[in-house]
């Protein structure tokens, strides 16, 4: 009669209300059961299942729970023993409430110690194990309602199959076999296998394979924490991994950090810190545009709600990739903050030191481009529209082409050493004080070599002293020729103790054209049609294959009166003296 009357649904239910009442009342919990299956074999079938927190807001709801009871006895003592727990539907909220340290969780499990233990100092009593855990249809979150974003975790369509579940006390214990689920930021994992471990003070995700679409995260994952740390989980909360052979995609960190591209990489590091001030020893990145990044690395304020406060300290053992590929990789960091000018440098590949923040790039590096190698100890300031930016520091080009750099024929190769001080890294921007020793540099197809500079560089402006020391130009120049507008400006004086126009590729008329002399020139115009101005000559010698041309003073004057009347004046008193007036080109 006993075993018909075990067997009624109505009466299991009842029973089942009756254990989860005395659970209740003894540990003063809030556990509710809707209905309940026993068989004689121990197989037990739980449905609405509903388990209150400390604030009677929901800490799971369990739409369906099978499970084989293998030890009553143990049962009845307070030990939780399973064969193998399949639950559907669960809805699982760790919540940590407003000015509280301790976990919804925490509370719970806490339930279940004897009065008279100590908090936090003896384990707790409660203990469930079961040899598998199958969850389906389900949701997992994690709130703590102490910081700004309250949702650290929230996990919906939710499978996981593990193994050796382990509830011992706060203590959790279960080996991931398999797992899917989507992140409420959008990354769908489409498989997460790893040992999961749970205490008061640390979390591990130990082996952990993880797979989304794109990426392939292998590793090992440890959290660090007291409780009170989640209040600031990105500045307290210490962090350690070690990832090899990884693949990542931007897209999906582009959930997580809405700073990079669409490129996809492959990687391995380690990792330590906080989330704030996180750093990667020796990290090993390869993208599939081949961009190569071998390093030491530490983020600063990655995730802090002050942008200002950001900064990146790198020593780059190679850096390896293009303008276009490094700009793509980081569009709203690197992208801002590279001028526009390397997209001429081809591939480089840079090895040094850099300190970036949100306004300021202080660098010590060599940069072997495909056009030339930079050294460059600088320190570069409101980098928030780069190619305006300011700079101080010191720099190097060997074997250099600036032609390509800049986007001007005319130049060709150089090696020079340069102190600068001032702002831009393009033609339309450049405004810079320059010292600088040139070994070479190549114009008009012609290799000047020996040259000294000291001045200020513009647009196509340059004003201070030039020295050159070449074998067909002795040059002493000091002055200003603005080449920036519409209407040239030339003024200056000059010291030529030897010119070789025809070597130098500046007259291509004569054979033979050679010049010695002083020259100083006050002259305005787009051409020798409209210039205006006086050019004076001193002391001068021109040869050519004719002959050879001697003059003490010479002296060429251009102007134009309300009319547009032209007058030429020449005063030369060893050759002629006289003008030309008129309308005439």
């Amino acid at each position: 009669m006993l075993l018909l009357l075990l067997s009624v649904p109505y009466v299991q239910t009842e029973l089942g209300k009756k254990v989860t009442n005395a659970i209740n009342k003894k540990y003063n919990t809030s556990i509710n059961v809707g209905k309940v299956g026993v068989n004689f074999l121990g197989d037990v079938a739980l449905k609405e299942i509903f388990i209150e927190d400390h604030h009677k807001d929901t800490l799971a709801f369990i739409g369906a729970l099978n499970t084989s009871i293998l030890d009553f006895k143990e049962l009845s003592e307070g030990d939780l023993l399973f064969d193998k727990i399949e639950i559907d539907e669960l809805d699982f909220i760790i919540k940590t409430y407003k000015g509280e340290t301790d976990t919804s969780l925490d509370v719970f499990i806490a339930s279940f110690d004897s009065k008279d233990s100590v908090p936090d100092l003896s384990p707790s009593k409660f203990l469930m194990t079961a040899k598998g855990v199958a969850i389906e249809n389900s949701r997992f979150r994690f709130i703590d309602n102490n910081i700004t974003t309250p949702k650290i975790l929230d996990f919906t369509r939710l499978n996981i199959v593990g193994d050796a579940l382990t509830i011992n006390g706060a203590n959790v214990n279960v080996d991931v076999r398999s797992g899917n689920m989507l992140d409420f930021r959008g990354v769908q994992i489409e498989q997460l296998k790893t040992e999961f471990s749970y205490t008061l003070t640390q979390m591990r995700f130990d082996n952990v394979q993880l797979a989304t679409a794109e990426s392939n995260i292998l590793g090992n994952i440890v959290f660090d924490y007291i409780r009170s740390d989640f209040s600031d989980f990105n500045n307290k909360v210490k962090l350690k991994a070690a990832f090899n052979d990884s693949k990542i995609s931007y897209g999906d960190l582009n959930h997580f950090y809405d700073e990079f591209g669409t490129d996809v990489a492959t990687f391995s590091t380690t990792l330590s810190g906080t989330l704030n001030d996180l750093k990667l020893p020796d990290l090993k990145l390869k993208t599939l545009n081949n961009t190569v990044i071998d390093g030491d690395f530490n983020f600063k304020n990655l995730l802090s709600k002050d942008a200002n406060s950001f900064k990146l300290v790198a020593e780059f053992d190679k850096l390896k990739s293009t303008y276009t590929d490094l700009k793509k990789m980081l569009p709203g960091l690197l992208g801002k903050n590279i001028p526009s000018s390397f997209r001429n440098l081809g591939v480089f590949t840079i090895v040094g030191d850099a300190i970036i923040t949100s306004k300021t790039i202080d660098t010590d590096v060599n940069v072997n481009t495909s056009i030339g190698e930079i050294n460059a100890d600088l320190i570069l300031s409101n980098i928030e529209r780069i190619d305006q930016a300011d700079y101080l520091g010191v720099t190097s080009f060997k074997e250099f082409n600036l032609g390509k750099l800049i986007g001007d024929e005319t130049f060709g190769l150089a090696t020079f050493n340069a102190d600068i001080d001032g702002q831009g890294f393009t033609l339309a921007h450049l405004n810079t004080l320059v010292k600088s020793r040139v070994a070479f540099i190549e114009v008009n197809n012609y290799r000047y070599k020996d040259l000294d500079v000291f001045g200020e560089i513009h647009d196509k402006i340059f004003k201070g002293k030039l020295t050159a020391d070449d074998k067909n130009l002795k040059l002493a120049f000091d002055g200003l020729i603005d080449m920036s507008s519409l209407i040239d400006t030339y003024d200056f004086k000059a010291s030529v103790g030897y010119a070789d126009f025809n070597q130098l590729n500046l007259v291509t008329r004569d054979s033979i054209s050679v010049f010695k002399g002083d020259v100083e020139m006050k002259m305005k115009g787009s051409g020798i049609n409209d210039i205006v101005g006086d050019i004076l000559f001193k002391n001068t010698y021109y040869k050519n294959q004719y002959d050879d041309f001697y003059f003490q003073d010479f002296k060429l004057s251009s102007s134009f009166d309300d009319k547009k009347v032209r007058t030429i004046e020449i005063n030369s008193p060893e050759i002629i003296k006289g003008k030309i007036e008129g309308k005439f080109k």
